[in-house]
């Protein structure tokens, strides 16, 4: 029986000035790239925009009610105020990386994949890429 690593989700602070707390506002999956759109739930006119200038290899969005076990796990391990005081976390050692690699045969083992996570009042959206990406805050 295989052994599955301990998951770490690590707070992920890319630039300055990002809000603790988030709503999704848009997910685009387009040619040119992947993108996310965050509303802070405290001012909705500013927005940060989460790019992923070439493709990303596997996303999913939850609506947060139906990952209710993850959260659940996250607050045991970490505190209740880890997901009330930050969005934003990459994954060590992701279920979600295994998950795609046994799906694939292993295809993605020559890929360096990292796990984001982008947690919203309305929704979680995990990313999986090669890359990290691009954040734009705009006020």
């Amino acid at each position: 029986m295989e052994m599955m690593m301990h998951e770490q989700w690590k707070k992920w602070a890319p630039i300055d000035g990002l809000s603790p707390r988030y709503y999704i506002e848009a997910i685009h999956d387009i040619m040119d790239g992947f993108s996310i759109i965050l509303v802070p739930d405290e001012d909705t006119t500013s927005k940060v925009i989460i790019a992923f200038e070439n493709s990303v290899e596997a996303y999913r969005a939850t609506d947060e009610s139906f990952r209710q076990k993850t959260l659940l796990k996250l607050s045991r391990e970490h505190g209740i105020g880890l997901l009330g005081q930050w969005a934003l976390f990459k994954v060590h050692n992701s279920s979600y990386i295994h998950w795609v690699s046994e799906e694939s045969f292993n295809i993605t083992g020559s890929l360096q994949l990292q796990h984001f996570v982008f947690i919203g009042g309305n929704q979680i959206v995990d990313v999986l890429s090669t890359d990290e990406p691009k954040i734009e805050l705009i006020e």
